[in-house]
């Protein structure tokens, strides 16, 4: 029995290994390709401000979180492990529930500041549209962030990290729709539509998912408590 539950557990250890191996290397194949069409088809200057205006995100990323992506994990592991729907819903509402708050809170000290940034720290004047643009996709971001943590819970690897794939490809998509168009679309525009479209794509496949519309409706945890 000990023999067949260790085989057991090696083949899903490596199973998930495997997937989160090849999602992860899709996702350097995506951002590499991302990178040679901005490079190619609007130059060096535009993937500069794409990438300090990325890096910013990242950033106000972390702050907008407030680590619950790493709590929500847990909380979710373990209410999976107990076989609690309930539990997983309330988690997961709370902490869309706290983030909201957060990154709407930073998306609009971003717009405000995006012209400080961008001439005080950088002195790159041009990078204060690309920030005003980028700062429409930080809570997108984040709740995508939050979705992919709640997977991670549920130790679906293709959800925890699948958004690193898709966004790039979309990206590029919109990218060459502005070239060959008279659209004028921005790395960052692209990636600000981008992150919508998967957001909304997240929060659809994880109540497929977590079959949360079986639970009905469920009070959240305190924010304090959070």
């Amino acid at each position: 029995m000990n023999i067949k539950g260790n085989q057991k557990e090696t083949s899903f250890i490596l199973k998930k290994g495997g997937i989160a191996l090849s999602v992860k290397a899709g996702g350097m194949v995506t951002q590499y390709l991302f990178v040679f069409v901005v490079a190619r088809l609007l130059g060096p200057g535009h993937l500069g401000s794409f990438t300090l205006s990325f890096t910013i995100l990242q950033l106000l990323a972390i702050l907008g979180l407030l680590g619950l992506d790493n709590l929500l994990t847990r909380k979710v592991a373990a209410a999976k492990a107990s076989d609690l729907l309930t539990e997983i819903k309330s988690a997961h509402l709370t902490s869309i529930k706290i983030t909201s708050i957060s990154s709407v809170l930073l998306s609009v000290l971003l717009y405000i500041l995006a012209d400080y940034i961008a001439i005080s720290l950088f002195h790159k004047p041009q990078l204060g549209t690309h920030l005003k643009v980028m700062c429409f996709a930080l809570a997108p971001f984040v709740f995508i962030n939050i979705h992919a943590a709640a997977f991670r819970g549920m130790k679906n690897m293709i959800g925890f990290t699948f958004y690193k794939v898709l966004i790039p490809i979309l990206n590029v998509v919109f990218i060459l729709i502005g070239h060959y168009s008279a659209l004028n679309i921005s790395p960052t525009l692209g990636y600000t539509i981008s992150c919508g479209i998967v957001m909304i794509l997240y929060s659809i496949a994880w109540k497929k998912y977590s079959k949360s519309y079986e639970v009905g409706i469920v009070e959240t945890t305190s924010k304090k408590q959070w």
